[in-house]
């Protein structure tokens, strides 16, 4: 047998195959929760916090626009008009929470309301948003 690799290789053949993946692309979802003892009235809010970046107070009955508002203004390196203008490779960039939609819904007989945070534009490892509890009222979380 003729060795086409040469006298005293071995007999060694190597196939390029190339293997494609796809996933579908989900964003990243976290909810928010203010909510207090049945038959207490929730009062007061809570501060946000992601990265070393921290929101302003937001009141236990704040609307979808406030707290989205209050993420986007306050937990990004820059405005988000002026993000695609911003040197990512600089090592002093600490990253934000990019774009996001919030959704409210009521709970409970309290006044409480759990926010739906989609981050829409955030890219790499995202964590999660920690908060400041300033609530309220009994068993107010």
């Amino acid at each position: 047998i003729n060795n086409v690799n040469g006298p005293g290789s071995a007999s060694l053949r190597v196939y390029l195959k190339t293997i494609e993946t796809t996933a579908p692309i989900m964003d990243r979802v976290q909810t928010i929760t203010a909510d207090a003892d049945h038959g207490q009235t929730l009062a007061g809010g809570f501060k946000l916090h992601y990265n070393g970046y921290s929101t302003p107070f937001i009141p236990h009955d704040a609307k979808a626009k406030e707290v989205k508002d209050a993420i986007e203004g306050s937990m990004n390196p820059t405005s988000l008009e002026a993000m695609d203008n911003i040197n990512r490779s600089s090592n002093e960039l600490r990253q934000g929470v990019g774009k996001v939609t919030v959704q409210r819904e009521a709970i409970g007989t309290s006044g409480g309301n759990v926010w739906t945070v989609t981050y829409i534009s955030a890219v790499g490892t995202q964590g999660n948003l920690t908060a400041t509890n300033l609530l309220g009222g009994k068993g107010a979380t």
